[in-house]
């Protein structure tokens, strides 16, 4: 059974180690911790937290959760360029942003994930913003715009129109990271009620159309296992 750290800010590790009370010999028990970059203390942190959550002593797999080699966004963000996280739950990559070199403003349509981000990074700025329409924003636009598997959320009628909102909310050659977590066939939802959207590649690929695609791929993630896109593109300038 697999879950990580930061799962539904930790609600999916309470609800699996209340599932697991009497049954913990029963599986093999494996999470993920999430330090990305911030150092053994905080990995040691959370695997305590994790497990209080899953009511256990011991793990019998422990992982850490979606490795990224730092010099990533080197290779594509404008550095020291005003950046943008939409969509940006609890925070964490606008702490990892800001800490590494690319100034973020978090967006986030949920108080509660807005209140959260505030809570455990209290030296960066989280404003109210939500997709399809961004109006938010108010015109600004940044150099660099991340929107991590945001877009499966929406209906697929707004697809076309959240791509364009992402592409308007970039500087002239501004370059835009979007994933989405892919489905097959029809639109479901999970146990939460959530939504994941199925729609083609192409609906975003062509509001896209004139920018310079600088990666375009389809991938398992190795954190989840599940099928994620990821285009990365500059707008002209």
């Amino acid at each position: 059974m697999d879950n990580a750290w930061d799962y539904n800010e930790g609600v999916s590790e309470s609800r699996m180690g209340k599932a697991l009370v009497g049954r913990r010999d029963k599986v093999f028990l494996m999470t993920k911790a999430c330090p990305h970059g911030r150092g053994a203390r905080t990995a040691m942190r959370q695997l305590e937290e994790s497990l209080r959550r899953l009511k256990t002593d011991y793990l019998d797999l422990w992982q850490l959760h979606e490795v990224i080699f730092e010099d990533e966004p080197a290779k594509y963000f404008a550095p020291g360029g005003a950046s943008a996280d939409i969509g940006c739950g609890s925070g964490r990559d606008v702490d990892w942003l800001n800490r590494n070199g690319y100034p973020c403003i978090g967006f986030e349509p949920s108080a509660g994930l807005r209140d959260e981000a505030r809570r455990r990074f209290p030296d960066w700025r989280f404003e109210a913003g939500a997709l399809p329409d961004l109006d938010a924003l108010n015109g600004e636009t940044f150099a660099n715009v991340v929107c991590e598997t945001v877009l499966m959320h929406l209906p697929p009628a707004d697809i076309r129109t959240a791509v364009r909102a992402l592409a308007r909310a970039l500087d002239l050659r501004g370059t835009l990271y979007l994933s989405w977590r892919v489905t097959d066939g029809a639109d479901v939802r999970d146990a939460a009620g959530r939504l994941y959207c199925a729609f083609p590649v192409d609906a975003v690929r062509s509001e896209l159309a004139g920018f310079a695609m600088l990666y375009d791929a389809d991938e398992i993630s190795a954190s989840s296992g599940h099928r994620v896109h990821r285009l990365i593109v500059r707008r002209p300038g």
